[in-house]
């Protein structure tokens, strides 16, 4: 009876060490897979023979579900890739990893949305500027197939920014504490936003204001705090010197250097301007106040003229409106596109249409098109009588011009 009752307990303990271990490995799992090479395939089942869903690129995390092994002993993993769907991806393009590691994503165009939900139709909580560099955690796919990053936006807030304005970059090492770094004539950067900017190295010191990512500075010098943290020293504004944490920025070699105070919120390089959202007003000049020149919608690009800040502090870009007419948008309903695509093609509106040797109308004339042709864009030209004319090319050896009102660029 004793040596049952023994037998009893001792695999009472084993069952608790057993469901012990167990609820600690669940604990413990890993809670995201990180895809390593690019592209991978997620496939509907473990395995090669599993129907083909959709490319995952490097860099992306994926929320961890489960895991199998295939049928030649490689383990696939089952990873949440949107609001209902999941997948299947294998370990050898993929690894699994701690919620606590995260990815690094960098702003790649000017002030970019940040919003609540990962889709243009959500709500914006902010915007952050090129260059800006965020931790992110999660990404899925909207149904227009853009990918959305999760990242930690501000004071304990996560928001969500579009792939399509940023770019997924290896993770960066921490900043180092132990030492200070010469950073006398050198430029600092700001990677992430906002950072508050202090009179002194103490996060109990007075505080001067507030920057963005993205921002560049003039470093003046560096020190260590009581707690060892590494603080630079920059040229904050016009008159005045700050100190920002060093583990919020990082030295940079060639870039422009901002001051806080400046009112330019956008590259001068940018070609155009990308509405995000429908309907969104055109106005005459920078404010809501302004007088209406009309709406424009979501999708439609216009050519970039520059940027100015209301006495609200809002950010307007200006835009090439129609052909005549220049107007003011709100930066918060649009994206700016550093490398948006050239037109390629004027369409022809109207029939017949002269092509005309050279940009006017008494030139000689090579021919006629009709209404729907459409011819490689060359340039554009304004004769003596301030009309528009568009070169084409008309034939395979021949360039030729059409007056800009009976066609359209496309």
């Amino acid at each position: 009876m004793k040596k049952k009752l023994i037998t009893i307990a001792a695999a009472f303990v084993m069952s608790v060490l057993f469901m012990s271990t167990a609820a600690f490995t669940a604990f413990a799992s890993p809670k995201y897979v990180r895809i390593k090479n690019d592209p991978v395939a997620v496939r509907e089942s473990a395995g090669t023979s599993g129907r083909y869903i959709r490319r995952l690129h490097s860099g992306e995390y994926y929320a961890y579900l489960s895991q199998k092994k295939a049928d030649n002993g490689v383990v696939w993993y089952r990873i949440k890739i949107g609001d209902n769907q999941t997948g299947w991806v294998t370990s050898a393009f993929s690894v699994l990893v701690d919620s606590a590691e995260v990815g690094r994503i960098r702003v790649e165009a000017e002030l970019v949305n940040v919003r609540k939900g990962a889709g243009y139709q959500y709500g914006t909580i902010g915007t952050t500027p090129k260059g800006t560099v965020f931790d992110y955690f999660d990404s899925k796919k909207d149904d227009d197939d853009n990918t959305w990053y999760r990242i930690k936006y501000n004071a304990g807030k996560t928001g969500w920014i579009v792939g399509t304005y940023s770019k997924v970059v290896k993770k960066m090492p921490a900043a180092d504490s132990t030492a200070s770094v010469d950073i006398k004539g050198k430029k600092v950067q700001i990677t992430v936003g906002p950072v508050n900017i202090r009179t002194s190295a103490s996060t109990g010191s007075k505080k001067l204001g507030t920057t963005l990512g993205g921002k560049v500075y003039k470093g003046l010098a560096s020190k260590k705090d009581a707690k060892n943290n590494v603080w630079y020293q920059i040229q904050y504004t016009s008159s005045q010197k700050g100190w920002v944490m060093a583990k919020f920025c990082k030295i940079v070699k060639d870039a422009a250097l901002t001051q806080d105070n400046s009112a330019k919120e956008a590259d001068a390089g940018a070609k155009q301007v990308q509405i995000t959202e429908s309907p969104v007003n055109v106005r005459a000049s920078a404010g809501t106040g302004a007088k209406k020149l009309g709406r424009t919608s979501k999708g439609k690009k216009y050519t970039y003229l520059g940027a100015k800040k209301d006495a609200k502090n809002n950010v307007w870009y200006q835009i090439q409106y129609t052909q005549s007419q220049k107007g003011w948008v709100m930066a918060q309903f649009c994206q700016i596109v550093k490398n948006a695509a050239v037109t390629k093609q004027v369409e022809i509106t109207v029939s017949p249409v002269n092509v005309r040797a050279s940009a006017g109308t008494d030139a000689r004339k090579m021919g006629t098109t009709s209404k729907g042709k459409r011819y490689t864009y060359l340039g554009d030209k304004k004769d003596a009588k301030n009309n528009v004319w568009y070169q084409i090319q008309y034939t395979k050896s021949q360039k030729g011009w059409v007056m800009a009102q009976f066609c359209r660029k496309v």
